[in-house]
């Protein structure tokens, strides 16, 4: 692990939420959470409202929306925040509005069945991105058809960011708290859990007060809140949630996580029946005029925000999706904005680490500060010189959370962590 400090990195604090303009055009990639790309239902030059599903390979896959009303003007091929490229629908903002500006009737989601819920998942979008973006309907099948009803299972809900450069679900968290912890309880209805961990970044005792409230008149469910120690990176993954948890004496055999906006975009698709269509996402670095929290459509591209900022003070170097530790590197300004894209970071030449990749100096940094003790440098040797390792070594690549503290560790600049996920998707 890695103390904060040590990172030589700014955090910014954000006070106020900004309502990002809604754009002339938006481009939505064709991609659903699991990386299928979809077949489109809509021709060229057809009309389309806002929220309607415009792509979706089956009833059991993540739908993909229109996020305005307009006119569907065609398809290019786009890079996307993860660094790929795909397939993208382009629609000319054109009509009224179906849900902006709307107060959406609340529905009594207890009389669902969990394939309701489900349903209303794979219909409205929703995803997690605890960890990697996955469909939130399908995380919970696997789950559910997998779990042994005889263990004692926990639902793990995380308030904050796992990369510690992101404030985002801090920011939602604050001021969606009540439709978050909502949004976990129905989660829990859809996997019938009985039990769930609000896990928090800072002070816990709003969110305790609000958790008791809500489930004060529940005789079945139990709750509890715990504080991360933040302070050190990795603090957010699955292997440290759990330690966290067993530290506080929590009982369980297995527990499934997620994190906050998860819960909130669960709270909108089954509570008031809403897709996604909206995305909180965090601007900051030095290069821009003002850094911001923005509510903003999904498809709007990066430029536009960029422009709500101010535009740029000064020269950028490098653009990061999600986060500086775990991110993405992008150039394109016309990246349109995704349902997992969390922040994006502008960063000057002047605060760029040196980045020429030398030859391992055998230092040992990397497998010294992995939380998994995985020894990094002989996988790396493995996987690109071909040397012969031992089958245990090997084998330990699939224990790695791609948390990318050997990245950060590693004086010669070499790629481990993408060497490791490479070398897991081989070994699978």
């Amino acid at each position: 692990m890695i103390s904060i400090q040590k990172l030589h990195c700014d955090f910014p604090q954000f006070k106020d939420l900004v309502d990002a303009y809604i754009p002339p055009f938006v481009i939505i990639p064709l991609k659903n959470a699991d990386g299928e790309l979809c077949t489109s239902k809509v021709a060229e030059n057809t009309r389309v409202s806002e929220g309607e599903i415009i792509a979706q390979n089956t009833k059991s896959s993540s739908a993909i929306h229109s996020t305005v009303p307009g006119i569907v003007t065609g398809y290019r091929t786009v890079s996307i925040p993860n660094g790929k490229k795909t397939n993208a629908l382009i629609i000319r903002t054109d009509g009224s509005f179906s849900y902006l500006g709307r107060n959406l009737p609340v529905t009594d989601w207890r009389k669902y069945s969990a394939a309701d819920i489900w349903s209303l998942m794979y219909d409205k979008g929703v995803i997690s991105t605890f960890e990697k973006t996955r469909s939130m309907a399908s995380m919970l099948k696997v789950f559910s058809e997998k779990r042994d009803i005889s263990r004692d299972s926990i639902l793990v809900v995380r308030l904050f960011d796992s990369d510690p450069t992101v404030r985002t679900a801090e920011f939602l968290s604050e001021r969606k708290l009540d439709q978050i912890i909502e949004g976990a309880a129905i989660v829990a209805r859809s996997i019938a859990l009985h039990k769930i961990a609000f896990i928090v970044s800072g002070k816990s005792k709003e969110v305790t007060e609000k958790v008791k409230s809500y489930f004060c008149q529940s005789m079945s469910d139990e709750w509890f809140v715990y504080k991360a120690a933040t302070d050190i990176y990795p603090s957010g993954g699955y292997r440290e949630l759990k330690m966290l948890l067993n530290k506080n004496k929590c009982v369980f055999d297995e527990m499934i996580a997620i994190d906050a906006e998860a819960a909130f975009t669960t709270y909108e698709a089954v509570a008031l029946n809403k897709p996604v269509l909206e995305k909180y996402v965090q601007f900051s670095g030095s290069p821009l005029v003002s850094e911001r929290i923005f509510r903003v459509r999904v498809g709007t591209p990066i430029r536009k925000l960029v422009e709500e900022c101010g535009g740029f003070k000064q020269s950028v170097y490098k653009i990061v999706t999600n986060g500086l530790i775990k991110g993405t590197a992008v150039s394109d300004l016309d990246t349109p904005v995704t349902a997992d894209l969390k922040s994006v970071t502008f960063l000057p030449r002047k605060i760029i680490p040196f980045q020429k990749q030398v030859n391992c100096i055998r230092c040992g940094n990397c497998h010294r500060s992995c939380p998994k003790k995985i020894q990094v440098d002989k996988l790396f040797s493995y996987y690109y010189f071909h040397t012969e390792t031992n089958q245990k070594i090997i084998d330990m690549a699939s224990e790695c959370t791609e948390c990318g503290v050997c990245d950060t560790a590693c004086p010669a600049r070499l790629p481990l962590a993408q060497t490791i996920s490479l070398l897991k998707g081989g070994i699978k």
